[in-house]
């Protein structure tokens, strides 16, 4: 009985150490702050990733020795160097793929100090060995051979361990074709600091996290976001707000398209207990202009139901912003003399109608009204009938991106090109813009 027991013993010391040493998934960099598993044996996703092949100047991968059997991983380094890592099948047809791409000018072989075998294609830079293949995709200035040398290291698995990463065991807890975890400074900024809402100013957003999957549909991605935080008093936090915010309801989804180029939806009752502020005062910080000369914390005591800011830009660098929001009442409206007197200079308010007020700043003109629901309405136009009320939408009318929305925490949509900033910002908006995707609707369940 004993030499079985040493037997077995044995063959899982073998396991374990082939699963920590030769385990392709352990070459993904043990700092990265974004990861994302794509299941290549989706027909959608298959489609998808040929976009990731031309940016790399790849083609003909499925002869390439690969193995896309096995989930492809993306992710962000600490540096902000997005990439790739992919199972190698049979590692001498993958040399024979690369030599034949070298052969056809497409690629460039690289000298690293190890002798691996590494090559540039374009700006991004590869290199493999029998049981991983890496690809970096420096969206700044970057040294190739440096890139080259970088992967050599991610490579050995022995000092290289992303399980060790404690976003890995929330990305293994995921399930569907595209599963991902990112701490909140892989996101983009303006999406990060709504969904770390009720946090404290200056929380570090690496102790802010999130999971959850993605599916495609045409050009829009649809993702569901569960947060949390490895730090306990911010995870307590977390799971305050998120608590305090109720399902959004189809009150302003009648005209939701994937046309909307920044979309923010909540339900709040305004004087519900917060960690730090109530979301109408945060979502405040969209209208800085605004928000000078009105008191969003008096506002937010009137809030009881859904909120939909919406934000665009035209020709100028102005954004054009449009402010919805249920109220229980109107009793913010005994301190407009008081917003009068008060008003910074350069700004003026005036009546247009019966609860309805002209506001002019130093950089745009906006009107809002109170209407009878009631219903509180900002816009940065003069031209808009502010007493026309949205009309709630029947669920059969409602759009893809609406019906993916309507009982959710909280929705965000934003669309991948306006918010692609000239330097790297987010590979949360580099990776779908790469497979495809022009808009992106986060949502907390």
């Amino acid at each position: 009985m004993k030499p079985l027991c040493r037997a077995l013993c044995l063959l899982l010391s073998l396991v374990l150490f082939s699963c920590s040493s030769s385990d392709y998934c352990g070459s993904v960099p043990a700092d990265s702050t974004f990861l994302m598993s794509l299941d290549l044996k989706n027909k959608e996703v298959q489609t998808r990733f040929k976009n990731l092949e031309d940016v790399a100047g790849l083609t003909d991968v499925a002869d390439s020795g690969l193995d896309f059997l096995s989930p492809v991983y993306l992710f962000t380094t600490a540096f902000d160097v997005p990439g790739l890592c992919a199972k190698v099948g049979d590692d001498a047809k993958v040399a024979e793929y690369f030599a034949k791409l070298e052969e056809q000018g497409k690629v460039k072989s690289l000298a690293t100090k190890g002798g691996r075998p590494a090559y540039q294609a374009g700006k991004a830079v590869i290199g493999w060995d029998r049981a991983a293949l890496i690809i970096l995709l420096p969206l700044h200035a970057a040294k190739p051979e440096e890139l080259a040398e970088d992967i050599t290291k991610y490579l050995d698995r022995s000092n290289n361990d992303i399980k060790k990463n404690a976003l890995f065991p929330l990305l293994d807890a995921e399930s569907g074709t595209i599963t991902y975890a990112a701490n909140a400074s892989a996101l983009p900024k303006h999406v990060a600091h709504f969904l770390m809402m009720g946090l404290p100013k200056g929380t570090d957003p690496v102790h802010f996290v999130f999971s959850g999957n993605m599916s495609l549909d045409d050009k829009t991605a649809y993702i569901t976001a569960h947060a949390t935080s490895f730090n306990k008093a911010v995870a307590k936090q977390v799971k305050m707000t998120h608590a305090a915010l109720r399902p959004v309801t189809n009150a302003f989804l009648s005209d939701v398209t994937d046309n909307a180029l920044f979309d923010i939806f909540i339900n709040v009752d305004g004087k519900a207990s917060f960690p730090v502020a109530s979301p109408t005062e945060l979502l405040a910080d969209c209208l800085p202009s605004i928000s000078k000369a009105i008191d969003f914390t008096a506002i937010s005591q009137s809030v009881d139901g859904d909120i939909r800011v919406s934000l665009s830009y035209s020709n100028t660098e102005i954004p054009y912003v449009s402010f919805d929001a249920k109220l229980r009442d109107k009793a913010f409206l005994s301190d407009m003399s008081y917003w009068k007197a008060s008003l910074p200079k350069g700004y003026a308010l005036s009546n247009v109608s019966p609860d309805a007020y002209k506001l002019t700043t130093d950089k745009q003109t906006f009107q809002f009204a109170a209407l009878s629901t009631p219903y509180l309405r900002f816009s940065a136009t003069t031209s808009p009938a502010l007493s026309a009320e949205p009309s709630s939408a029947d669920n059969a009318t409602l759009s893809p991106v609406a019906t993916f929305i309507e009982g959710k925490r909280m929705a965000i949509l934003t669309d991948v090109s306006l918010a692609m900033p000239e330097k790297h910002e987010a590979t949360m908006l580099v990776v779908p813009n790469k497979l495809g995707i022009k808009k992106l609707v986060y949502a907390i369940e």
